[in-house]
């Protein structure tokens, strides 16, 4: 960032690259998943008080929570997708269905999640009611999540927050759709909650309905491969973010023809992410840098690298809550920024 965007917060422990974060249930608090298998939860204020969820013994591309039903989506390098019930911290479900990886995990309308597959293929899953105790996949064994003192990584084991033989919502495949043969690297559902853009690894960025997923556009979009999407929170546009470093703004309101281009990074750009009231965009990106934008002109508002306190490697993701940008990278580090400049502060 510029000088008056700093790093307040920096959360240790993970002893792997940190690819995914993901807003917590609670106000204030966050989760991360890392190349040491571990998905942790932190708060805000806390940064010394990591506590371990679960441990799924591969790298953890990517999380989801389903809200509604207080389940946490863990999509690994692998291409396991583990659903974990955070009432009771167990592991209810583990699927493969995916190869190569999962990328992206996004909630959908009507209680449904949707992966991106690095096999290429979207996958919807649903909940189906409740049961208790019968488990559709593998769980964990008790000892594993809650029979330890400390995580692997020496952070403490979160506790189960209710009785040992809970209720939980069940998970089931619905659709998996092949899109490209290529991976497929993120997914945005727009504001309207109708539509749903997925970045592809053959360049396109696929636009689909919702509901049926009946493929709508087809943007001829980033050389060597698309990597990120966002929708606009305040136009009818959708941004996307490529291998070749660059942002692409496509006008939803009119056959998503292109209306901006530019070079935003020199290197792939993992993640898009507007600030909560929408007055700015971060982007993250493999040249280890962290980047923000004007949401209304795309004006670089600052930068964060090493020599501003910032990552040292590649920046794997970016989110925003409250007034806060999170970022996470390859140095094992999360940090947590806010505005130093009362002319200027982050909202």
């Amino acid at each position: 960032m510029s000088a008056r965007y700093t790093p307040i917060h920096s959360f240790s422990g993970h002893r792997g690259p940190i690819y995914a974060l993901a807003q917590g249930l609670a106000g204030g608090s966050f989760l991360s998943g890392s190349g040491d298998g571990l998905v942790v939860e932190w708060h805000e204020d806390r940064p010394q008080d990591g506590a371990v969820l679960v441990n799924v013994g591969q790298a953890v591309f990517a999380l989801g929570l389903m809200r509604h039903a207080e389940l946490l989506f863990i999509g690994t390098e692998g291409g396991g997708l583990h659903v974990v019930d955070l009432a009771s911290r167990k592991e209810i479900h583990l699927f493969e269905v995916h190869q190569k990886g999962v990328f992206r995990i996004v909630e959908l309308p009507g209680g449904r999640m949707a992966c991106a597959g690095g096999d290429g293929t979207l996958s919807v899953w649903g909940s189906v009611g409740t049961e208790r105790e019968k488990v559709q996949g593998r769980r964990l064994k008790e000892e594993e999540m809650t029979g330890r003192a400390n995580g692997p990584s020496g952070l403490p084991l979160s506790p189960s927050t209710s009785p040992l033989s809970p209720s939980f919502a069940r998970v089931a495949l619905q659709r998996q759709i092949p899109l490209c043969e290529e991976k497929l690297r993120d997914i945005a559902l727009s504001a309207d909650s109708g539509s749903i853009a997925v970045a592809c690894g053959d360049g396109a960025v696929r636009i689909l309905e919702s509901t049926l997923f009946n493929e709508l556009f087809t943007l001829s979009a980033h050389a060597g491969g698309s990597t990120s999407v966002a929708w606009h929170p305040g136009k009818p546009a959708l941004v996307s973010g490529g291998k070749d470093g660059h942002i692409r703004l496509w006008r939803s309101d009119d056959a998503f023809t292109p209306s901006l281009a530019f070079p935003a990074h020199r290197g792939s750009i993992y993640t898009i992410a507007f600030s909560e009231e929408g007055h700015l965009c971060a982007t993250a990106s493999r040249d280890k840098t962290a980047k923000l934008w004007d949401a209304s002109t795309f004006d670089a508002m600052g930068r964060s690298d090493r020599s501003m306190g910032g990552h040292t490697h590649s920046v794997n993701a970016a989110i925003w809550s409250g007034g806060a940008l999170i970022t996470a990278g390859d140095d094992k580090r999360i940090l947590l920024w806010r505005s130093s400049n009362a002319d200027h502060p982050l909202p």
